[in-house]
């Protein structure tokens, strides 16, 4: 009697660049909410996502879930990052009202912050990087 090997499914993964790692105005939740971002985006960088499906997505450290108001928050401090916006370039702007969390937001995601939003970490870690390889 032979079996046959189970396969195993292969991790997926999702690239975050330095700046996005280093900028100093995003907090633990909205990192994590925008790597699940990266993760969901598809062609053209953009995703189609409610608030209500983030909120299952992005985990929580009391009961597993995000709130809708700490979704729509980290949303807007990645907008204000320049690293998430309409795919015209507006901010992504949510509604408080709860029937209006299973609305669709189409929110394109960008690889690198907008300039201006914490470029200097970023150039000190390029220089950093710059001194070690003249060694």
């Amino acid at each position: 009697m032979s079996t046959s090997p189970v396969p195993k499914k292969q991790p997926t993964f999702t690239r975050v660049s330095d700046a996005a790692t280093l900028c100093t105005y995003l907090g633990d939740a909205e990192f994590r909410l925008y790597c699940v971002l990266r993760a969901l985006r598809g062609k053209y960088s953009t995703t189609h996502v409610t608030v209500n499906e983030l909120c299952a997505l992005v985990p929580s450290s009391h009961d597993g879930a995000s709130s809708a108001s700490k979704i729509r928050r980290s949303l807007g401090y990645l907008a204000g990052t320049g690293l998430i916006s309409k795919p015209d370039g507006s901010p992504v702007t949510t509604s408080s009202r709860p029937e209006s969390h299973d609305q669709p937001l189409k929110i394109l995601v960008r690889d690198l912050p907008l300039a201006g939003s914490n470029v200097s970490v970023w150039e000190e870690v390029r220089r950093l990087r710059r001194n070690r390889g003249a060694r």
